[in-house]
């Protein structure tokens, strides 16, 4: 695959210019979405690395996110992942670059042992099950679907950036359990003042 990548790297045209305030995936996004509407119709309907190799925007975005950088001696899997998330990116319809991706999943204030059925407003676009789920998925094909659904969810409407990140770095094996540490607190709202128990807890001291 890195062969056939590469070359198919330098069979392409040359690049646009990346916006200094734009992060290469969201610069490549912004490119795309402005574009070809096939190139990201084919993207969505990929279901193979194969199939995306033919796309050279897909090319493009591994060699944006520095997969093919020269003196980088990427892996096979590395490039792959690289490819898998044009077909993950070809889903998002706006970037919201003011969110992170739990921060709009998750609950709006930290619940306690609070069950979702009984949050009223504070209640997660994604359930609890689905994170745990979406938590434990591996990389390949099941990680590609798991995050498609995810943008799918949120109405396509997602931080381009994080979301590119978070995807690429997610089987490492020191900064994916980074990625799932901060989905985790960023998905139960853990930074968050919970006012109610603060006010219960002065209630019961004033009781004491």
């Amino acid at each position: 695959m890195i062969e056939a990548v590469k070359q198919q790297e330098a069979d392409s045209t040359s690049e646009k210019a990346v916006p200094s305030n734009d992060s290469p995936a969201v610069a490549w996004f912004r490119e795309v979405q402005q574009g070809d509407a096939g190139v990201r119709a084919r993207l969505r309907r990929a279901r193979s690395r194969t199939e995306v190799l033919m796309e050279s925007r897909a090319i493009q975005l591994a060699q944006r996110m520095g997969r093919l950088a020269r003196g980088r001696n990427a892996s096979d899997e590395e490039i792959g992942a690289a490819l898998d998330l044009a077909r993950v990116l070809a889903h998002v319809k706006q970037h919201d670059g003011q969110r992170r991706l739990m921060q709009q999943a998750g609950w709006r204030r930290f619940a306690g042992d609070r069950r979702e059925s009984d949050a009223g407003d504070d209640r997660p676009t994604l359930s609890g099950v689905r994170f745990r789920r979406l938590l434990t998925t591996e990389g390949g094909e099941p990680l590609v679907a798991a995050f498609t659904r995810l943008v799918r969810q949120l109405d396509g409407v997602v931080n381009v950036g994080e979301i590119a990140s978070d995807f690429l770095d997610w089987t490492h094996p020191t900064r994916g359990a980074k990625v799932r540490r901060k989905w985790a607190f960023d998905y139960f709202a853990a930074g968050n003042p919970i006012t109610e128990s603060r006010n219960t807890s002065t209630d019961n001291e004033d009781d004491s």
